[in-house]
């Protein structure tokens, strides 16, 4: 079966429309003027499916078909319009096939009241449409129309169509000697667990191999490349240069990996898949902590490129497409389950409407009015795979992650504001007593430190000891209250799961591990949360010394984009390439800023540097040089980019 979706773009030129293949699962929009076919999230608005059925098929089956289909409701929607069904070229990567080509676009508008309408007329315009189609292409087949709509979190609905009927596509067969292996490290996993049978990647390079699971796989991916090596050197709260024993974000990264998988092994999750998504969460972090995100995100802004920036984003662009390591494609092609837990570990939206949204928390991700834009993160692969109708992570895996994120953030904003001396480590006992949410927390700290006062050893430095067990029982204590709490939601979810047999994706539709499982900021878990949050990183965030690092690391991340936007010749030959090759997907002839007459590239730069150009290819020139710059300097690490710094400001560094 294959089903095609149109789709409407409201406010938008009408020469845009979404393209959609359910059972290739892949989701694009096409830009008519440029030819340009790219990944983007479903738009709000209503959808026509045309759906295209073999003749062969039962009569039963089309019955029940036709009787799902007239259940919703369409106002108004794009047909196709005249085309051929042939092999579109997509840009020097990949080619898909089976993609209609439009070559124009004709609006139907129905009727408010559709019961005016005969049966027999309703559909009219449309048929006459789909009849001019080749269809000695279409091998075949008849056409029948399904009426939907896409904010009513219809995916699952869309995945059933498919699921009932004949795939196109060859279905992976996964060898028995393969699915013994999986068993061997993963039957012990609870019901709701990720397995290795419900994997799933873009590239899908390299075969199933015996005693190595897929999330194996991609942790092992993970520690070999290139960003992650990078996180030694990017600060958590302090630079590297603070002092040996502050957290950096790669020791941040390894301690929310050991939380997680605590959270996993006490709840009978896949510990591979924890260990992956938790090793690669903060792969697209910046130099100089969160004031380097917040100051690219401004960047973007002012220079109207669409999409935003945030490191949770920018890790989904590292692992799909920026990271380079296979000699058949960009990126490492993680699992989709890697991606999304990277992409949900934090918050996922941004958007002016956020305090007055009727839509909560749930559709952020595919909400037109979120500032940030998945479609330009990833560059390839499925979107929906990602599951943007879900705001948190759609494995309880992801969820464990994201909950081992936060606990070790409290952890270490507390030791190492106790170390810089931030923190004064009797205050912030006193305030402890002071808090009737933080009783429990209190008195096994407490427990603690009288066991150090008690014991007769004789300890090199107090209060680093004091400071190592305040440490150790917070995360005890938030690793027992959110197992305790998650297993009986969890227990409960999984009586409703039905029968799993011949299930090819898992995916967990609600939030059962986590502070505010319920989005109303209620829990006692979350009340502590907040409280600790409080009386510790406030201080932090506040202190002279965190707002110094700030205030110069925003200064030199757009002193480096200034120097790089206005001379690109400073920027690696890597980078430069990499803007001609981005181009050159969607231009023919490209100037290589490189190797190119001066003249030719002064007056291209011109283009580039422009960001109220007309022509629509040079708008799309600006914006792709203007997102590999932020691609750069999101990179680098801090130590690299204070060289960088000093190399093209200081006039005593060549």
């Amino acid at each position: 079966m294959k089903i095609l979706l149109v789709q409407y773009y409201r406010g938008i030129s009408i020469g845009e429309i979404e393209i959609e293949h359910i059972n290739n699962e892949r989701y694009f929009y096409y830009y008519f003027k440029t030819g340009e076919l790219k990944n983007e999230l479903e738009p709000n608005g209503t959808v026509l499916l045309v759906q295209f059925k073999d003749k062969s098929k039962e009569k039963e089956k089309e019955k029940e078909n036709e009787k799902e289909n007239t259940e919703s409701r369409i106002k108004q929607c794009c047909a196709m319009a005249l085309g051929e069904y042939k092999e579109l070229k997509i840009d020097s990567r990949s080619s898909e096939k089976g993609l209609l080509k439009i070559e124009n676009i004709k609006p139907i508008k129905f009727n408010k009241d559709k019961s005016e309408i005969e049966e027999s007329q309703k559909y009219k315009d449309v048929i006459e449409i789909i009849e001019q189609i080749n269809s000695e292409v279409l091998n075949n087949v008849t056409h029948n129309l399904i009426e939907i709509e896409i904010n009513d979190n219809k995916y699952n609905e869309l995945r059933q169509l498919v699921d009932d009927n004949e795939s196109t596509l060859e279905e992976e067969v996964i060898k028995p000697n393969i699915l013994k292996s999986y068993d061997k490290f993963e039957s012990h996993l609870r019901k709701s667990a990720q397995r290795s049978i419900y994997a799933k990647r873009v590239e899908n390079k390299g075969d199933r191999r015996e005693n190595r699971t897929e999330y194996q796989r991609d942790w092992e991916r993970i520690i070999h490349s290139k960003a992650f090596r990078r996180l030694e050197d990017k600060a958590q709260i302090y630079t590297l240069s603070k002092g040996d024993h502050f957290r950096t974000r790669l020791t941040h990264t390894l301690e929310v990996t050991q939380i997680a998988r605590g959270i996993a092994r006490e709840l009978d999750l896949n510990e591979d898949l924890v260990e992956a998504i938790a090793l690669a969460h903060d792969l697209g972090h910046t130099p100089f902590g969160h004031v380097g995100e917040r100051t690219l995100h401004k960047i973007l802004e002012e220079e109207n490129v669409e999409g935003g920036f945030k490191h949770n984003f920018q890790g989904v662009k590292v692992v799909n497409y920026l990271e380079e390591k296979y000699g058949d494609f960009e990126g490492v092609d993680l699992t989709y389950q890697v991606m999304e837990g990277i992409l949900k570990h934090t918050r996922i939206c941004s958007c002016e409407k956020k305090k007055n949204c009727q839509k909560g928390k749930k559709e952020c991700l595919s909400c037109h009015e979120n500032l940030y834009k998945i479609g330009k993160f990833l560059s390839k692969g499925d979107i929906n795979k990602l599951h943007p109708e879900y705001s948190f992570s759609t494995t309880l895996e992801g969820q464990a992650v994201e909950v081992a994120d936060e606990i070790a953030q409290r952890a270490h904003d507390l030791d190492d504001g106790i170390a810089s001396g931030i923190i004064s480590e009797e205050d912030f006992l006193n305030k402890l007593k002071e808090e009737p949410i933080l009783t429990k927390l209190n008195e096994k700290i407490n427990d603690s430190l009288k066991h150090i006062k008690n014991d007769k050893r004789e300890y090199i430095d107090t209060l680093d000891i004091k400071r190592a067990r305040i440490v150790s029982d917070v995360i005890t204590y938030f690793i027992g209250e959110i197992v305790q709490e998650s297993k009986s939601r969890i227990d409960k979810y999984e009586k409703g799961m039905g029968d799993m047999t011949n299930l090819k994706e898992l995916v967990i539709q609600k939030r059962l591990i986590g502070f505010d499982v319920d989005g109303k900021g209620k829990s006692k878990i979350e009340e502590v949360r907040n409280k600790l949050e409080e009386l510790t990183s406030h201080e932090i965030i506040n202190s002279e010394e965190v707002n110094c690092f700030d205030g110069k690391g925003k200064y030199i991340i757009r002193k480096l984009y200034k120097a790089y936007k206005t001379n690109p010749r400073q920027m690696s030959r890597t980078t430069l390439k990499r803007i001609s090759r981005e181009i050159s997907r969607y231009a023919n002839d490209v100037v290589d800023i490189i190797s190119d007459n001066r003249d030719l590239v002064d007056k291209e730069l011109e283009i580039y540097n422009k960001k109220d150009n007309v022509d629509e290819l040079d708008i799309l020139k600006h914006k792709i040089f203007i997102r590999c710059i932020v691609d750069l300097i999101s990179g680098m690490t801090d130590d690299f980019a204070n060289k960088q710094f000093e190399k093209l400001y200081s006039p005593r560094t060549y």
